[in-house]
């Protein structure tokens, strides 16, 4: 698979998510419920699109900061997504 131009938000008849919770719907409508990124039928452009116009606020993430200062990095689950956790 070749990869694609990146295009930006711009580009794109995208609404703004208007919270973490939009942007989790927004991505999940995006990927369907059986495809990751790799897969031939997703358009990364529109996935980076929705992605760019969600505007952070800490209050929707706060609870999903979960710091373990044992560790360099930490990846703290904010959706299950398709079922492929791991």
């Amino acid at each position: 698979m070749a990869p694609q131009e990146i295009q930006h938000h711009d580009q794109f008849d995208t609404p703004a998510p208007a919270s973490l919770s939009e942007l989790v719907s927004a991505l999940k409508e995006e990927l369907g419920s059986d495809a990751g990124l790799d897969s031939d039928h997703i358009d990364v452009n529109r996935v980076l699109s929705v992605m760019e116009a969600y505007k952070s606020n800490a209050t929707d993430w706060h609870k999903y900061a979960l710091f373990d200062r044992s560790r360099a990095y930490t990846r703290n689950l904010v959706d299950d997504g398709n079922g492929k956790v791991g």
